[in-house]
């Protein structure tokens, strides 16, 4: 009798579980689908709502939603009294995607290759804000501060807050094409590949592609889920070679003409003129 009994509790117990993992896939389709028709304050609080199911292995795309809603709410915060707070949000952003990847990791459920690209980008973004935000400070500020130095010196601000946050950026994209080289974000087709190899263009540029070994040793590159094709710095002229959607300012530039070799060689000017064509719409990152 207490065979049979013992039975019927696990029997009972499988069946919550079950019911609670249709329950979580229903709230996340539907808080994307939210997140879609541009409600991103309702597909917040369906996300959130999600995140009650942790009796599952594994609720990182809860996270990865809120992260994202919580980016594209900040561009809403469009004047220039509001930066603190569109500043704070993608703070949040940043403490929601991290709490994806620690979830990710811990659990036996992994997500998916889709999945792990968007939280990627979502990472990307947010690096590239906080970079944004740090050279700001580092032309303009006379005691620029991103919570880690203490020191008024810019050649330690340089150091301690500038070049960790550009490796970033350079460490999650990297991942990123690994794990979707043509990245295209399902929920706002707007954000892709273009955006990502955009920023790294940029990047490269304002860093001379990386040719300090002091600043940006190989040591750097974070080899976990990369594949050795993308193990390495970018270089300004390829990346911006890779975008597939240019501008008609870089069309009228030739710059495709000069992306047709092998080794490119944009004149800066050029280059320069094209990059600044480019711009992200203040609805989504």
């Amino acid at each position: 009798m207490k065979k049979i009994f013992c039975i019927l509790i696990f029997l009972i117990a499988c069946g919550d579980v079950g019911e609670q993992k249709i329950g979580y896939v229903e709230i996340v389709e539907n808080a994307w689908n939210l997140f879609s028709d541009g409600k991103y304050h309702s597909a917040r609080t369906e996300f959130t709502n999600a995140l009650d199911y942790q009796v599952l292995n594994n609720i990182s795309e809860a996270y990865i939603g809120i992260g994202w809603c919580n980016l594209y709410i900040a561009n809403e915060f469009t004047e220039l009294i509001n930066v603190s707070s569109r500043n704070a949000l993608r703070d949040l952003a940043f403490d929601n995607f991290e709490n994806a990847k620690s979830i990710d990791n811990e659990s036996a459920d992994k997500i998916t290759s889709e999945l792990n690209a968007i939280l990627a980008a979502g990472l990307v973004f947010v690096y590239d804000y906080k970079l944004l935000d740090y050279k700001d400070q580092y032309y303009n500020s006379l005691c620029p501060d991103c919570g880690i130095s203490a020191s008024c010196e810019l050649d330690e601000f340089r150091r301690d807050c500038i070049i960790p946050v550009a490796i970033d950026i350079i460490n999650e994209s990297n991942r990123l094409f690994s794990e979707q080289e043509n990245f295209e974000f399902p929920y706002d087709y707007s954000i892709n590949s273009d955006d990502i190899n955009f920023i790294r263009a940029r990047l490269a540029y304002s860093f001379n592609d990386f040719i300090s070994e002091y600043e940006f040793p190989l040591s750097e590159l974070n080899e976990e889920n990369v594949l050795i094709e993308y193990l390495e710095y970018p270089n300004y002229q390829d990346e911006i070679c890779k975008i597939n959607d240019f501008t008609e300012v870089c069309i009228e530039l030739g710059i495709e003409q000069f992306c047709e070799v092998d080794d490119p060689n944009i004149p800066y000017d050029y280059f320069l003129s094209c990059l600044s064509s480019f711009y992200t719409p203040t609805i989504n990152p």
